[in-house]
């Protein structure tokens, strides 16, 4: 079991658990050998529920991103720890903008349920 925090009042949609991330998230426990030792980055991570949940029963080194937004990385921070595990990484990352990490070390790049809405 996952327990996973969201919050109704945010601005942004990294507020919720999309239905997207179930499906995902099976998808990627059925191939599973494809994460076997990879740095992982979850772009979009939300409520941080995919990352814990690789976390949890892979064990995979994932960090997770998000806007740039305290909220968001707190309610992943603590929706880590109500999962039993320690904080996740995490990058904050608003679309459009230069990615804040002048060497990334990840294998591989995940991403679920993206929006990108053009600015008005």
């Amino acid at each position: 079991n996952l327990l996973v925090r969201e919050f109704s009042f945010h601005h942004l949609n990294a507020n919720l658990l999309w239905p997207g991330s179930l499906s995902f998230a099976q998808w990627l426990v059925q191939h599973g050998t494809y994460l076997n030792g990879c740095r992982i980055i979850e772009l979009g991570s939300g409520t941080g529920a995919l990352a814990i949940f690789l976390a949890k029963l892979l064990q995979v080194d994932i960090t997770t991103s998000d806007f740039d937004d305290g909220d968001i990385e707190e309610n992943i921070a603590h929706n880590c720890r109500a999962n039993g595990l320690p904080v996740l990484p995490h990058i904050r990352h608003s679309w459009g903008d230069r990615f804040p990490c002048e060497e990334p070390n990840w294998d591989l790049i995940i991403a679920n349920d993206i929006l990108l809405c053009k600015a008005t």
